[in-house]
């Protein structure tokens, strides 16, 4: 059985259960605080997997493989120290993620193997792993054998990113061959080091740098005066519309009411003449 299992945390949008969330209730910084829930409800839930094949008597020959996708977001609770950088970039803060493997089927266990290793390497490693083979012509290398032993990694460069199309001077790429690392043109955006206490720190320098410099602050300014001076014409111009409108209403109303009266008026005028009448003929 192969079972892929993605899970939503810890990503924003941040929301956890409550009985989670308060379990760091000590944690000042709310955004640190949810996804550490988040993070905390996700651990049950592999968990609960775990039990499970356990329980069916599968776990004796399973690989269990967890890792994720790029690096944490410091402006959403995430922490990368000491790496630099943050989600988005090609810093190793960026790029680098923890990984997890468990199965009995390792020669050696409970070591942190430091070796390089890529994304795609999984691909050929599980295939093999499981008695498949592979296409001999794709970026992935089959690890399992240095996993297995905590030997000497096959891999000897990443190619991060090569990226010569993006608009706004935003070209770059990034390269490692063993120990040493190019980065070339624009890493992102978040390319400082930030801990879980430079919150405050992080977002002044944030929006310092990339939304609210004092030229883009007062455009912003500029715009936001411009469309609530628009919305409040708007406004004025639909009161002044709906007032017309009823005002014309009630003239139309009034002028009926006039025309009815007159009408009535000159019905009884015309009735009374006729009584008159028809007395004289009495009369004579």
């Amino acid at each position: 059985m192969f079972l892929y299992l993605a899970f939503q945390s810890v990503h924003s949008p941040l929301m956890a259960p409550e009985k989670y969330s308060k379990m760091y209730r000590h944690i000042k910084d709310s955004q640190r605080r949810i996804l550490l829930g988040m993070a905390t409800a996700m651990d049950e839930a592999i968990g609960q997997v775990i039990a499970s094949l356990e329980t069916n008597e599968m776990l004796n020959d399973t690989v269990l493989l967890f890792l994720s996708d790029n690096g944490g977001a410091p402006y959403f609770g995430g922490n990368n120290f000491p790496l630099r950088g943050a989600k988005t970039t090609l810093w190793e803060g960026g790029t680098r993620v923890p990984g997890l493997l468990y199965s009995p089927l390792l020669k050696k266990s409970n070591y942190t193997y430091n070796g390089m290793i890529h994304l795609v390497d999984w691909f050929p490693t599980l295939i093999n792993l499981a008695g498949g083979q592979p296409q001999t012509n794709i970026d992935g290398i089959d690890q399992w054998s240095a996993l297995s032993k905590n030997g000497n990694s096959p891999r000897k460069e990443i190619l991060y990113n090569i990226d010569n199309v993006k608009k706004n001077g935003g070209k770059a790429a990034a390269i490692r061959i063993g120990d040493y690392k190019l980065v070339v043109g624009d890493p992102g955006k978040y390319s400082d080091w930030y801990q879980v206490t430079d919150k405050i720190k992080f977002k002044e320098w944030w929006k310092k740098r990339f939304f609210l410099k004092k030229r883009h602050l007062k455009k912003l300014k500029e715009k936001a005066r411009k469309k609530k001076l628009r919305d409040r014409k708007r406004q004025q111009a639909k009161k002044r519309w709906q007032l017309n409108k009823k005002i014309e209403k009630e003239k139309r109303y009034r002028a009926r009411q006039r025309k009815k009266v007159g009408k009535e008026e000159e019905t009884g005028e015309t009735s009374k003449e006729g009584n008159e009448d028809t007395q004289s003929k009495k009369i004579c």
